[in-house]
């Protein structure tokens, strides 16, 4: 369906020439990631499907549904790669309407001192939406690991203490940021 509805119009606008030239090879880019990004997705499901899950037999008439759960890692990758297309979009998109002489432009009419602090506060942008997108990452793995129904004592994560007495006990180390419930949802 994507191939339809972005593929098709991408095409005839390229053979007519109404795409511009910088930001054809990136508009041919986000085509390929739309269709990576439901391969993504079906591999991120099948994770959660198995014969056990996907019918179990009451009785004779009767199938009843088990709950899918889904592999965080794989929940994180759909996500991250949602994210990573949803942010090529917009930068094509701002770049095909200011086109490409648009930069030269605009840094020759504010003086040195003003660039400077611009490419500061760009930076300090950059730094925010990296973390914005490390939060909202782990928000997959929160999810995945069906952390949110666990510790959810806000602003304690259980009775009596800030943090519980499994963080950080899964061997090796790193695992625990993915797989262990307590430190995900801290």
């Amino acid at each position: 369906m994507i191939g339809l509805i972005y593929g098709l119009p991408l095409v005839v606008f390229s053979i007519r020439g109404m795409i511009p030239k910088h930001v054809r090879g990136r508009a041919y880019v986000l085509l390929g990631m739309g269709g990576m990004q439901g391969l993504v997705g079906w591999w991120m499901v099948k994770s959660g499907l198995n014969d056990e899950i996907v019918s179990k037999k009451v009785d004779a008439s009767h199938v009843e549904c088990g709950q899918i759960r889904v592999s965080p890692y794989r929940l994180a990758a759909h996500l991250g790669m949602a994210f990573t297309t949803f942010a090529l979009l917009v930068s094509t998109g701002l770049d095909a309407l200011k086109g490409t002489s648009y930069d030269q432009k605009v840094r020759s009419s504010f003086d040195k001192r003003f660039l400077q602090s611009a490419i500061r506060l760009r930076r300090l942008s950059v730094v925010g939406t990296s973390l914005a997108f490390v939060t909202a990452f782990s928000g997959a793995f929160v999810a995945g690991n069906d952390a949110g129904n666990a510790y959810n004592l806000f602003p304690w994560m259980t009775y009596d203490s800030w943090l519980p007495a499994e963080i950080l006990q899964m061997k090796p180390l790193w695992r625990n940021f993915f797989e262990n419930t307590a430190t995900v949802q801290a």
